[in-house]
């Protein structure tokens, strides 16, 4: 048996139980990374079990990199993908929703649609994260949370912030899968290997 290094929950709402809790709490004091959705209520109210202390909140940008406008904003950690299916920004005649697998029921076989919300954007983050454990095992969660800080793409908004702090809609900013892996990796983000400049 190998217990999970990273739990993905693309769930949530405005409370939890004990039992629930307690089980965040559990699985945290192992060392498991816990990642949760924000909720889409375009609220800053509390939504769990994203709001418990030691989880890493996500919430969701468009294909243009705002804030999603379905999106909790107010103690995310960081963005990513979560599309909007009321946009077609790129002008393809799609809407701008996240691809995920679905099973059709009536056919009984697999298939995709398009969703969106911070459930959609949630899982980008999970897998970024188990990107940088592929490539180092023995990273903590804490020392996750600062490559993910220290390498996630500032909006403009987040840039102009007085107090350098996290901006109310993107937390630290947006993930950027590439150079999250190659610091985790050992990489430095002007490495000529890599390709950063």
């Amino acid at each position: 048996f190998v217990p999970a290094g990273v739990v993905n929950l693309s769930l949530g709402g405005p409370g939890i139980g004990p039992f629930g809790q307690q089980a965040v709490e559990d699985a945290l004091e192992t060392g498991v990374i816990i990642v949760a959705a924000a909720g889409n209520s375009n609220s800053s109210a509390p939504h769990f079990p994203s709001d418990l202390p030691g989880v890493i909140k996500v919430g969701a940008t468009d294909l243009l990199g705002n804030k999603a406008p379905y999106s909790n904003f107010g103690g995310n950690f960081i963005v990513a993908p979560g599309g909007n299916l009321a946009a077609d920004a790129n002008g393809d005649d799609i809407a701008d929703g996240v691809i995920s697998t679905v099973w059709n029921q009536v056919s009984d076989t697999p298939g995709y649609n398009l969703y969106q919300g911070t459930s959609m954007a949630t899982p980008h983050v999970s897998g970024v994260i188990s990107l940088m454990l592929s490539a180092d095992a023995d990273l903590t969660r804490e020392q996750v949370m600062t490559i993910l800080e220290e390498t996630a793409t500032v909006p403009p908004a987040l840039a102009a912030s007085p107090s350098g702090g996290r901006h109310l809609f993107f937390g630290v900013g947006i993930i950027n899968a590439f150079q999250a892996v190659a610091s985790a990796a050992g990489f430095s983000q002007t490495d000529p290997r890599i390709g950063i400049s």
